[in-house]
């Protein structure tokens, strides 16, 4: 716990706000009080001296999304741009099909990445603005996922749908109306990491027709599983 006198002389020496959820390194906070910069969650009502605070004073750091409870959207998931995580699934490299929607509040990031057995990128499913890039160890392939698409398309608040079907050698990507056939140098099976660098929400994938539940995977690097926020600000 804190020491009531030591908080009580560092309050009245030291506060000029509060700060929730976390705090900037750059305010010099006092580790003898304790803080952690890794909250991930919710908050709501938040009160001062008895009366609701107006949300349009808060200033916000970084991408502070708006949540929404679980049960709104069980199936979907939250990554937090930072966030990445391995389902427990196997993907032979023997015709085999992965489905998966997703809501961007990002221009970029990556959506889904083809792991081979120790663990190297095979393959690297991107957004970048309107484009799609699909990385291999052979180069990089764009794409446009929809005709007349501007930068902004994949922050538009919809759902957009990804789609591989993984062949020997090859794998065709399907990004909304997107399509493109990458060759592939590694053989697999292969594992799958969803999220890196991607801010927004996943649903759970869809590997040969059996959905793959996020809530038991391999690894989870601080994904918010089952509360997918409605909007971002």
């Amino acid at each position: 716990g804190i020491n009531a006198e030591y908080g009580k002389q560092w309050y009245q020496r030291r506060v000029r706000g509060i700060c929730i959820g976390g705090a900037s390194a750059s305010l010099n906070q006092d580790e003898r009080l304790g803080y952690n910069l890794d909250f991930v969650g919710c908050f709501s009502g938040i009160s001062l001296n008895g009366q609701v605070y107006d949300d349009r004073r808060i200033t916000k750091i970084g991408d502070v999304p708006q949540c929404a409870e679980g049960a709104i959207m069980s199936t979907a998931h939250f990554f937090n741009g930072e966030s990445s995580i391995v389902p427990d699934v196997t993907v032979s490299d023997q015709e085999s099909s992965i489905f998966l929607q997703f809501r961007s509040s990002k221009q970029t990031g990556s959506v889904l990445t083809l792991l081979d057995p120790s663990d190297n990128a095979v393959l690297d499913v991107s957004l970048d603005n309107e484009k799609v890039l699909i990385r291999t160890s052979r180069g990089t392939e764009e794409m446009v996922a929809s005709e007349g698409a501007d930068m902004f398309y994949f922050c538009n608040g919809q759902f957009h749908t990804l789609g591989l079907t993984v062949g020997r050698n090859s794998v065709n990507v399907n990004v909304d109306e997107g399509d493109v056939t990458v060759n592939l140098e590694d053989a697999g099976p292969y594992t799958i990491r969803l999220g890196d660098q991607f801010l927004g929400c996943m649903q759970d994938p869809i590997v040969n027709g059996e959905m793959i539940t996020l809530a038991n995977p391999r690894s989870n690097s601080g994904v918010l599983l089952e509360s997918c926020p409605k909007k971002s600000f």
